[in-house]
């Protein structure tokens, strides 16, 4: 929704999940962004994912918990 852009909605939803998996004992989570998605690929670096693979215009990124 463009209301809830630049309020730090998506940093706190990937937090979510990332303390849900982390309890779960899953490893880590892998997600792919297209590179022409700038904000979210910035919000993605910031939360510590790191580019894994690039093809094309979709880039893969990967954290470990």
């Amino acid at each position: 929704l463009p209301e809830a852009r630049g309020h730090g909605v998506g940093q706190k939803l990937m937090g979510q999940l990332e303390e849900k998996l982390q309890v779960e004992e899953i490893a880590g989570l892998s997600l792919s962004v297209d590179k022409r998605n700038t904000v979210a690929y910035h919000i993605y670096q910031k939360l510590g994912y790191e580019i894994v693979k690039e093809e094309g215009t979709a880039i893969t990124m990967l954290k470990l918990f």
